[in-house]
């Protein structure tokens, strides 16, 4: 409901998204329709249980920041900062019982290095399904692959019903708006959407991972994203480019714009490629950290081997 609303109405509050160079579409088309993901996950998980509550307010808070970016680009200071305080948050509230244990056997210094992991790591994953967010669909369509696996996971690992609720209910709402984007664009997710599934998603991961061995194998439900964003990170700072700018450089925009594909064929296969690594990851659960280390390896490999059957490495 909210994506037809904003679809109706969005062009003449503020919500347009007019097209430029960096743009992977040719015609003025309303953003933050994904608002109703947030809405959905708010109405499910304050109904539900209370241990959602730190983290879905901390989700709320930096998506309600995002909302207003659709309308007016922020500061990207502020957005940054409130993010790293946001996600220390969720780390020290979820995971404060584990990270004293693990001061008393092994010492401040490494606590104090896990929990700047977790906090980049939360951060990262935020704006990467954000980055991500530039074809119609892609988004929609991880959204839903990446919270189904995690639900999933959570019933067959934990029995922990609540937490599937939680998931499967943010899947659903990403199934919602992927009717009104996919495979043509009536509303694009905007910031609201995309900044919402990407923090939500790496708050649950960074709750409910018991050891650094299941912590690989959660993040592995958006290992897609992550293997994309990272190595474009990578092949920037190789050709000395500012990461910060933006930029059409993700494999994903070059199959668009160098190799000729439509939008929904990249996003489909990106799916595609997601669910093998979800349901390959869900056999995972008991398996040593190195095995979860080689899946990782296997995708990083994969994407490489896209960008060198395309000719992508040399092409800038």
């Amino acid at each position: 409901l909210c994506a037809m609303f904003i679809s109706r109405y969005g062009m003449r509050v503020g919500l347009g998204d007019v097209p430029n160079a960096r743009s992977s579409h040719r015609r003025p088309v309303p953003r933050g329709g994904g608002l109703g993901i947030p809405v959905a996950g708010a109405l499910v998980a304050f109904a539900w249980n209370g241990q959602f509550y730190p983290f879905m307010i901390a989700a709320l808070a930096v998506s309600f920041v995002a909302f207003l970016t659709d309308f007016h680009e922020l500061p990207v200071r502020l957005r940054f900062s409130l993010q790293f305080v946001l996600a220390a948050m969720v780390v020290w509230l979820h995971k404060g019982d584990f990270l004293s244990m693990m001061a008393r056997q092994y010492g401040i210094p490494v606590v104090t290095a896990l929990v700047l992991v977790l906090v980049l790591y939360i951060v990262a994953g935020t704006n990467f399904f954000n980055f991500m967010d530039g074809i119609n669909g892609i988004a929609g369509l991880q959204g839903i692959v990446s919270f189904a696996f995690l639900g999933i996971y959570s019933i067959l690992a934990w029995g922990a019903f609540d937490v599937a609720l939680l998931a499967f209910s943010v899947s659903a709402a990403s199934l919602g708006f992927l009717f009104m984007n996919f495979p043509s664009a009536r509303v694009f997710m905007g910031d609201v959407g995309s900044i919402f599934l990407g923090f939500l998603f790496c708050a649950l991961v960074t709750a409910l991972m018991g050891n650094s061995s299941e912590f690989l194998v959660l993040a592995l439900f958006n290992g897609v994203f992550f293997v994309d964003c990272i190595s474009t990170v990578l092949l920037r700072l190789y050709r000395r480019e500012n990461v910060l700018q933006a930029h059409r450089k993700h494999l994903y925009q070059e199959l668009v714009h160098k190799a000729g594909w439509t939008h929904r064929k990249v996003a489909l296969h990106f799916a595609a490629i997601q669910l093998a690594v979800g349901a390959g990851a869900l056999s995972m659960q008991r398996l040593p950290l190195l095995a979860v280390v080689s899946a990782w390896f296997a995708l990083f490999l994969l994407y490489w081997g896209v960008r060198w059957r395309f000719g992508f490495f040399a092409q800038v």
